[in-house]
């Protein structure tokens, strides 16, 4: 827990990068026989995510994007959330859409998140709206980006694999879950976020580790 509060302090103080990765895997070595403070996801949004619990409002994240993950709810993608936070992009290439809704009607429907053990699912609200496109912006490696609670963003990857180290703060809301916008007619099904199928844990968290490590050393792991 102390390496989790440490990570989490550094990227809220936009420390430099590689001091941010070494930390990352200091933490992933100490986390070798999981315990409680630690949870794995397979995430809707296409990455594999590791989270720990460092406060009661306090969760460090990071977020391993791959192009060879195949779990993405396509036509999903644009959402919010009920934090805010912090990322450090210590490798690869993100970027980030932010949109508006329209409050006339459009072709666009809001789900709400509700959340079972082991999983999610997304359950739509009334009437259709438009969805606005407000900017763009990459972030590569080395930068910082923040996101507020309730933004509508989609993040998307860039290059071929990245790697972000969240510092999120859960806020008093009266939303219980995310918000989720999808066309009008998009399909959706109960997500099991603990299926990797050909992968396992092991596997990526290793692939993980080397590119932490890459990035903590300054260099570029390529695999």
């Amino acid at each position: 827990m102390m390496l989790a509060t440490k990570l989490f302090t550094a990227v809220e103080g936009r420390a430099n990068v590689q001091s941010v990765a070494r930390l990352a895997c200091q933490l992933l070595d100490s986390s070798a026989s999981p315990d409680e403070s630690l949870r794995w996801q397979r995430h809707p949004l296409g990455f594999f995510g590791l989270v720990w619990g460092v406060g009661e409002r306090s969760v460090l994240r990071i977020h391993y994007w791959n192009r060879c993950f195949c779990w993405e709810q396509h036509g999903l993608g644009v959402h919010d959330h009920t934090f805010g936070f912090t990322a450090a992009v210590v490798h690869g290439c993100v970027v980030n859409e932010l949109f508006a809704l329209a409050d006339h009607g459009g072709s666009h429907v809001v789900f709400s998140t509700e959340y079972f053990d082991g999983g999610s699912r997304l359950a739509p609200a009334e009437g259709r709206f438009g969805l606005v496109s407000l900017s763009t912006t990459a972030y590569e490696a080395g930068a910082y980006y923040t996101m507020e609670a309730g933004v509508l963003h989609r993040t998307r990857l860039q290059s071929d694999a990245a790697i972000t180290v969240l510092a999120t703060r859960y806020l008093s809301s009266t939303r219980d879950g995310a918000r989720v916008i999808g066309s009008s007619g998009t399909a959706t099904a109960d997500f099991h976020r603990e299926a990797l199928g050909d992968q396992s844990v092991e596997e990526l968290m290793a692939q993980l580790r080397r590119k932490l490590e890459a990035a903590a050393s300054g260099g570029i792991d390529a695999s």
